[in-house]
């Protein structure tokens, strides 16, 4: 949701596009889950 992670530090992860996503929380990688071209 707008905050930089580090991989090594993200609780939450998903792949999209043979890409891996990095998120400090569930809510926020719900958010990307939802609408990742708007992200990506």
């Amino acid at each position: 949701c707008g905050t930089d992670v580090h991989r090594d530090d993200a609780p939450e992860r998903t792949d999209h596009d043979g890409e891996t996503y990095y998120f400090d929380s569930t809510a926020c990688k719900e958010e990307f889950e939802d609408d990742p071209e708007q992200y990506a």
